[in-house]
């Protein structure tokens, strides 16, 4: 079972964190947003990088994407910081935005961490 997504900034979520639990409903609604505790541009992108190279293809590029985020799923899907932004922002320095949203989702839940 799938429950708390990662998402990209104005997109749905991505990943999933937990095997069991309760849906969690975000609205889009006005919130305090926070800083991320993660540094994102110290973040080690190599596995993705190595592996994720045009042309890019699901069957690579997102495993080598999920080995990267789910190490960080609760502070992404943290609603109340930006590292989701400041993750995808990195991301997206690299890669066309919404590439990993539009290629790699497993279903409306987004994606499983729990095998990573």
């Amino acid at each position: 079972m799938k429950v708390n997504n990662i998402t990209e900034p104005h997109s749905r979520s991505m990943l999933q964190r937990r095997r069991y639990g309760h849906h969690k409903h975000w609205h889009h609604a006005a919130a305090v947003v926070s800083g991320c505790k993660v540094n994102f541009d110290a973040v080690n992108y190599m596995p993705l990088r190595r592996r994720c190279r045009a042309p890019y293809r699901p069957g690579t590029c997102c495993p080598a994407f999920m080995r990267v985020a789910c190490r960080f799923t609760d502070e992404i899907n943290d609603q109340t910081s930006n590292c989701a932004g400041e993750m995808f922002g990195h991301i997206n320095r690299f890669y066309p935005k919404g590439w990993f949203y539009q290629n790699c989702g497993e279903g409306p839940l987004g994606l499983n961490c729990l095998q990573i």
